[in-house]
């Protein structure tokens, strides 16, 4: 019966059912049908405040991602009918979380218990870290019954770095590029650095990144040159292997396998001869001429002359002296003589063509890479007219510098007739008339 307020003040509960019947009623109007009399078995009991109550066992769970956890919830229905509940879960964890079962049905005034059970994926989309949720018992027989409780689940982190490398194979003579990708596949931030190794050291790395932190599901690429220590210029290509290792906090290293194919690189062009200008110069003479020597004849020429000069001087200081006065000294004209073109002559045989012409002879010792050892290549003044007595030097060369390959342009420079006074030098000489 209610009071005049309409307030349920005590009910009848059924002894073999256990249903809470208003009070009055003579047989259990439970909707199974029971039908149990009432009239000398019900007990009369103060009537329920109409709620449910809701206790978790754990408001804290800890989870790892890939695995399990779970905790207990206790429904009591305090309401004066059988009623069943709905459990709802909340907040982020609820993609991943059910409850067993999902609905609980109870009598009045009785208690059920409903696991639910987290399980979060092993994935970067559930960052570590903890997260609230709710836990809820809705009545489906009056929209105003329920119960709600709130706890926290904490998601333990975990890393899992990733690393790859392409090409793996690269052609290169001195260096080779390679493109490096690093991956968080975690659900934490992941602070990485980077190396590499080839176990002969023939090998230079560089990164253009060598240590950089990435958050949950973040991938990066870099770039690495391989560079080798030495090079080569003949022989088939060089494989060498190397390896780059990644390495983050508490993780063992990954590493990935890299290939520098080393291949043979150009030979250094040799440097252009200095004295092109003087060259052609040369071969405009000769063809003028119209008459082309051999060096050895032209050696040969020079150095026989050079021979017979003290004997053609001999002869004419041996001259019988004039009767006639002495005559008074006049100014001695310049004189203009042509200084012999003496290249790829060796430094002895160029001294007697340059003295034999009438000039003083001075040497200088250059390196030349276009010119064999004790070979003159220039001279200074270069050929042409010149005073008779002047100085002429003679650069000889000493070969081509250290790791430099030499060319020698001798063999290709073609050689002239020498000038008059040098062809009047070593024309033969007459002998004196007793």
């Amino acid at each position: 019966m209610r009071s005049p307020e309409g307030r349920e003040r005590r009910v009848i509960e059924c002894p073999k059912c256990g249903y809470r019947n208003s009070d009055g009623t003579e047989f259990c109007q439970n909707p199974s049908a029971c039908g149990t009399f009432l009239g000398y078995e019900g007990k009369k009991l103060e009537a329920l405040p109409g709620s449910v109550l809701l206790t978790l066992s754990s408001s804290l769970v800890t989870v790892a991602p890939g695995s399990q956890a779970s905790t207990e919830v206790r429904i009591r229905n305090r309401s004066n009918i059988v009623d069943q509940y709905e459990i709802q879960i909340s907040g982020d964890p609820s993609a991943w979380s059910v409850a067993e079962p999902s609905t609980l049905s109870l009598f009045p005034d009785k208690e059920g218990v409903v696991t639910v059970r987290f399980r979060p994926p092993r994935s970067t989309g559930v960052s570590a870290g903890r997260k609230p949720f709710a836990i809820k018992a809705q009545s489906r027989s009056s929209t105003d019954l329920s119960a709600r409780q709130e706890g926290v689940i904490d998601v333990a982190a975990f890393q899992e770095p990733a690393l790859s490398i392409t090409p793996h194979t690269a052609r290169g003579g001195e260096s080779a590029p390679y493109r490096l990708l690093v991956q968080n596949r975690g659900n934490a931030p992941m602070r990485a650095t980077l190396d590499a190794a080839d176990p002969d050291e023939l090998l230079a790395f560089e990164f253009d990144r060598p240590a950089l932190t990435l958050a949950p599901g973040e991938a990066a690429n870099l770039q690495l040159v391989v560079r080798a220590r030495a090079t080569f210029y003949d022989g088939p290509p060089q494989p060498h292997g190397f390896k780059v290792q990644l390495e983050a906090d508490g993780m063992p290293p990954v590493r990935a396998d890299g290939t520098l194919l080393q291949e043979a690189i150009p030979r250094p062009v040799a440097k252009k001869f200095p004295l092109v200008p003087v060259l052609l110069g040369v071969l405009v003479a000769g063809l003028l001429a119209g008459a082309v020597v051999e060096r050895d004849p032209l050696i040969k020429l020079v150095a026989g002359k050079s021979a017979a000069a003290p004997n053609t001087g001999g002869v004419t200081s041996s001259a019988s002296p004039s009767a006639s006065p002495t005559p008074s000294p006049t100014p001695t004209p310049v004189t203009l003589v042509a200084i012999p073109n003496v290249t790829c002559m060796t430094a002895a045989v160029a001294q007697q063509a340059i003295e034999g012409a009438g000039f003083k002879f001075a040497g200088s010792f250059v390196a030349n890479a276009s010119y064999p050892r004790d070979t003159v290549f220039k001279t200074q003044p270069v050929p042409g007219d010149a005073p008779q007595g002047s100085e002429v030097t003679a650069f000889v060369s000493t070969g081509p510098p250290p790791g430099v390959t030499g060319h020698n342009l001798c063999l290709s420079i073609i050689r002239v007739l020498p000038p008059p006074n040098i062809l009047k030098l070593l024309a033969p000489t007459p002998t004196p008339t007793p």
